[in-house]
């Protein structure tokens, strides 16, 4: 079994860039379809939002939550806390993801393990804001403000389809396992910090870490090729080496300039793998996700 991150949006979140961004950072997004006609939402928006929702659920990549506006009332009705009824109050979008967090558990698919389900914001002045009113800490806080921002975003119009086949791509899958390994590294160290000026601290130094990875990975991937390239010259001399003791110097030679970072071996694998194995691997879902 394996275990899932998911993100819960609200009623209006898939008319802004982060139903596009999401699907690249979650392995799951949760949408809320409305089953009437609620606020501005028009019945054309509904139907075309539960398509787009169902083929992203035959592929995995999205959990359709049947959103009920009198069940969103009786929900809030039932927080507890006059604070964090009056925010939920004043933030319906805001307390539609709290809700479809607390209640997308009951969808998880068989197969799955433990799943993280937490609301997503498009900006951290939202999240901040939020955060300040119901001290709600979400373990992914840390990395939705380091690699939200920074991630690519698909044009508005990119078909669904483009997405959810850059998904099953074992490049995006890697890269996806060490920004995972890379968040389990560093959330335990700013999340567990009570001082307010340390966390922060520890929450500059990460995303100053990542913005060094970027360009170290997208340098290194250009190495990467270059070398690949070197060696398969120098794989094609190979072959005339082996039928003329006189040109083995050239094997030897063009080995010697081959990039210093990459062994005749490790050009074997994806230049992907190769830089995988790097510190700066937690980069890829950015290099990556600028791909589509």
């Amino acid at each position: 079994m394996f275990d899932e991150h998911w993100a819960t949006f609200s009623i209006y979140d898939h008319r802004t860039d982060l139903y596009r961004r999401a699907l690249l950072l979650f392995d799951r997004i949760v949408v809320p379809i409305p089953s009437t006609p609620f606020g501005r939402l028009t019945p054309a928006e509904i139907e075309q939002l539960s398509s787009d929702v169902d083929y992203l659920q035959e592929n995995d990549a999205a959990i359709r939550f049947d959103w009920d506006p009198q069940g969103f009332q009786d929900w809030q009705k039932s927080v507890v806390g006059e604070a964090m009824a009056s925010t939920l109050t004043r933030d319906r979008q805001l307390a539609t993801r709290l809700q479809v967090a607390q209640d997308c558990t009951k969808l998880i698919p068989p197969g799955i393990g433990n799943v993280s389900a937490v609301p997503v914001y498009r900006d951290p002045v939202t999240y901040d804001a939020s955060v300040e009113d119901l001290k709600y800490d979400v373990q992914e806080a840390p990395l939705l403000e380091i690699v939200l921002p920074r991630l690519a975003v698909p044009e508005p119009d990119a078909p669904l389809s483009s997405i959810v086949e850059f998904r099953k791509k074992e490049e995006y899958r890697d890269s996806l396992y060490h920004l995972r390994r890379w968040q389990d590294k560093i959330l335990p160290e700013i999340m567990n910090e009570q001082d307010p000026q340390k966390r922060k601290r520890y929450l500059d130094r990460a995303s100053r870490d990542f913005d060094h990875w970027i360009k170290i990975y997208a340098e290194a991937m250009e190495d990467a090729n270059f070398a690949k390239m070197k060696a398969a010259v120098v794989s094609v001399l190979a072959v005339g080496a082996a039928l003329s003791p006189f040109s083995g110097h050239l094997v030897v030679a063009l080995s010697a300039v081959a990039s210093p970072l990459f062994s005749i071996r490790e050009l074997r694998k994806p230049c992907w793998k190769v830089v995988g194995e790097k510190e700066c691997a937690p980069a890829a879902i950015v290099y990556a996700s600028a791909r589509i």
